[in-house]
């Protein structure tokens, strides 16, 4: 193959790629499709049971302990937590995609575009000779 073949071959992936990283966003913010899911942190949640009575004796504190149960109260929900932290980290390996296109479209037309040195010549006395 030529250099002008694998020029074009080069920018025709990495423009590919490129349309691909954007149309994953696109779609991703869109909500057609689902970032990956890379982060799964459960809920954040507190026991009530322990922020109740602080100044009680321990044998107070176990009465109304054993009473109230095992009281979680979810703070932060697993999803709020969750999704923004995939889409960002989708939004960031997608970057990472679209500089790798990027490379590879330049990459091609470096390939594609003509090199053309021209030398210039001077005599002894400074001027230019043709």
């Amino acid at each position: 193959m030529t250099e002008k073949t694998v020029g074009y071959l080069l920018l025709l992936l990495g423009l590919t790629i490129i349309g691909f990283a954007a149309l994953s966003v696109y779609n991703v913010f869109n909500g057609s499709w689902e970032p990956f899911d890379i982060f799964s942190f459960s809920g954040i949640s507190i026991n009530t049971a322990d922020l109740i009575g602080g100044d009680l004796s321990p044998a107070q504190r176990q009465a109304l302990s054993s009473q109230m149960g095992n009281a979680q109260m979810e703070v932060i929900s697993r999803d709020l937590l969750n999704e923004p932290l995939n889409l960002a980290a989708h939004l960031f390996l997608m970057g990472f995609v679209v500089s790798v296109g990027f490379k590879i479209a330049s990459l091609g037309t470096q390939l594609i575009r003509p090199i053309k040195v021209s030398l210039r010549q001077f005599n002894e006395n400074g001027q230019k000779t043709t």
